[in-house]
């Protein structure tokens, strides 16, 4: 018995000698996390307040610039990419420029003051991340040993000593968003700008000047001969990783790039063909449709200019190909390789050509230049009604304002995109001649828009009914938003609003919205195509009154 007694004694106290010795442990461990998590929350909430001070810095000095008003000098900041480092650069730029005399207060723009204005404490409550608890990570609160018996919360202990310590002060978060508003700066008249506009002026003239070398290689390098120095090019890549593959197991990087030079190749082989293809289209095409003038100009040019030639007939042969619209995706591709090409191409020979100030160039024809558009024009417009009349296309426009005008609008702006060449500029006559186009459709837009706006009031003031008319005046647009805005759960700009209430009314497509005056005084409209609007501003052009089918070659 007394055996048995002592062995049981013995035991209890090893037990307690251990547990003691985990319990031990276990402080250590609470107090070493906890102290991790007080520097760590410490050197948080000190972080914070400098954010907070610096933040309050910048507003004030942009503050400067605004006359103390606290929502303009939000508006400039958030303009700066509503970050410190942005703040600080450009109260930088507009000190710099003050000091160089610039009226930078004229530059800059606010938006319209709402009905609760920004003001700097709510702003960097808003924009400073409050500091929070480190959250603790599963498993990582565990008593040691035979401690953890007992079911000891350890991880509240850890907290409880970090909030002692280090309390997160309370604060409350204003709700909402608060103003996002975005002050808009006109940066033309600034020091930077002119100096930029300078020196991109200057890089224009040295990128067009070349050297007698690279100049004569340009003017002697057609289409067809580059392609066949880029099939030399790839082919030997391809024999080097094939003689490579012969004495060794190539790498998975070795196999990528000999399957690379091979598609290449192939891809290039396909070009030749394309190339061959686009001269003789344009060939054919110039001895049905041209005049006796302008397949003159053309052999002309083909006798002088034969290099830039072959990238002009290259460029109007894919543009026609993708506006087929039946392509597959290796066609798609080869025609946008080729019509890049062939941009690129042109580009430089108007370069080498052109004299010291960028003029005098070979450019594309004018003839080129109307294929080139009205390619893109026939995907653009292929939902507006349309018959064929010979080699022509007559599209009813009447009843069909909004699907036309935009659709136009569209395929100029994707002719402008084809013709501009990757990290460069649109040639000049192109530039002039898309431009022009784009004037002449918004004016015809303008028109139209005038036009119902006059039919509009013709009826109201005869006391007739306008139910006909797809007109909303200024007034009755303004009631409409108002009651959108309210309706709304969160503030809207301008151009949502609208399309909010031309989807919730079910605004009739080619409805035409009043949308005041431009800087002359000239009416402003907004035509709804159903996904969007049309800007319709006069451009001070005079175009004969049209019939209401439009001719398309």
């Amino acid at each position: 018995m007394t055996f048995f007694l002592g062995l049981v004694e013995g035991a209890a106290k090893a037990v307690d000698t251990q547990l003691r010795k985990d319990m031990d442990r276990t402080q250590e461990r609470i107090d070493g996390m906890a102290q991790y998590r007080i520097t760590r929350r410490r050197a948080d909430l000190e972080r914070k307040e400098k954010d907070k001070k610096e933040l309050r810095d910048v507003l004030t000095q942009l503050a400067s610039f605004t006359d103390g008003d606290e929502d303009k000098a939000i508006q400039l900041y958030n303009s700066a990419g509503k970050t410190i480092a942005g703040g600080n650069d450009l109260i930088a730029e507009l000190r710099t420029n003050q000091k160089a005399d610039v009226d930078v207060r004229s530059a800059i723009k606010f938006a319209e003051d709402n009905a609760e204005p920004g003001n700097f404490t709510d702003f960097i409550k808003r924009n400073i991340t409050p500091v929070s608890s480190l959250p603790l990570i599963e498993g990582e609160m565990k008593a040691s040993g035979l401690a953890g018996m007992f079911g000891r919360d350890i991880g509240k202990e850890v907290m409880q000593q970090v909030g002692e310590a280090a309390p997160i002060p309370e604060e409350a978060i204003p709700e909402g968003m608060g103003r996002t508003a975005m002050a808009t700066i006109d940066r033309s008249g600034f020091k930077e700008a002119t100096a930029q506009a300078a020196l991109v002026e200057e890089r224009e003239r040295a990128g067009r000047r070349f050297t007698m070398d690279e100049k004569r290689l340009v003017l002697e390098t057609n289409a067809a001969d580059l392609n066949k120095k880029r099939i030399e090019q790839a082919m030997q890549i391809a024999t080097s990783q094939e003689e490579r593959a012969k004495t060794k197991a190539l790498s998975d990087e070795e196999q990528r790039k000999l399957d690379n030079a091979r598609l290449e190749v192939q891809d290039l082989q396909r070009q030749s063909q394309l190339i061959q293809e686009a001269e003789l289209h344009v060939l054919n095409v110039e001895s049905k449709k041209l005049s006796i003038a302008e397949q003159q100009d053309a052999a002309k040019k083909r006798k002088e200019h034969p290099v830039f030639s072959s990238f002009e007939d290259m460029a109007v042969y894919a543009t026609q190909k993708l506006a087929t619209g039946n392509l597959g995706p290796n066609e798609e591709a080869d025609f946008e390789r080729l019509l890049k090409d062939a941009i690129k191409g042109a580009n430089d020979y108007t370069a080498a050509t052109s004299d010291p100030d960028g003029t005098g160039g070979i450019e594309f024809a004018k003839q080129s230049l109307d294929s080139i558009v009205k390619s893109s024009m026939s995907i653009q417009l292929d939902k507006v009604p349309s018959k064929s009349i010979g080699d022509r296309i007559k599209y009813q426009i009447e009843g069909n304002e909004a699907q036309y005008y935009g659709g136009v609008e569209a395929a100029l702006q994707i002719a402008a995109d084809r013709l501009t060449p990757e990290g460069g500029s649109m040639p000049p006559q192109a530039k002039r001649y898309i431009e022009g186009l784009q004037r002449e459709n918004r004016q015809k837009m303008f028109d139209f828009a005038s036009g119902e706006a006059e039919k509009y009031q013709t009826l109201k003031d005869a006391n007739k009914s306008t139910d006909g008319v797809k007109f909303i005046p200024e007034d009755e647009l303004e009631q409409k938003l108002n009651i959108i805005q309210q309706q709304s759960s969160e503030p809207l700009d301008l151009n949502a609003a609208m399309k909010r209430y031309a989807l919730t009314d079910e605004v009739k497509i080619g409805t035409i919205f009043s949308a005041g005056t431009d800087s002359t005084g000239s009416p402003r409209y907004l035509i709804w195509t159903g996904s969007t609007f049309l800007q319709a501003n006069s451009q001070g052009l005079q175009i004969e009154e049209e019939e209401t089918e439009e001719e398309n070659t």
